[in-house]
């Protein structure tokens, strides 16, 4: 969606560790880890650490990359 595009796009990211199961990503002054939840109200998940791009995916499935 339009809403789930825009929080992705807006979050500031300050570093991604890849490490396997262990990946972090620093997003707004917050460390986030696989699947976890990033946006409560729109359920919006992190589901892929890679070095040069972050996966999400909401509850309806729709999946959305940001590439760096």
């Amino acid at each position: 969606s339009a809403r789930m595009i825009s929080v992705i796009e807006h979050l500031r990211v300050g570093g991604i560790r890849v490490s396997g199961v262990d990946s972090k990503v620093l997003m707004n002054d917050k460390v986030y880890r696989l699947n976890e939840t990033i946006d409560y109200e729109l359920n919006i998940r992190l589901t892929g650490i890679e070095p040069k791009a972050l996966t999400f995916e909401d509850d309806h499935g729709a999946v959305y990359t940001r590439n760096f």
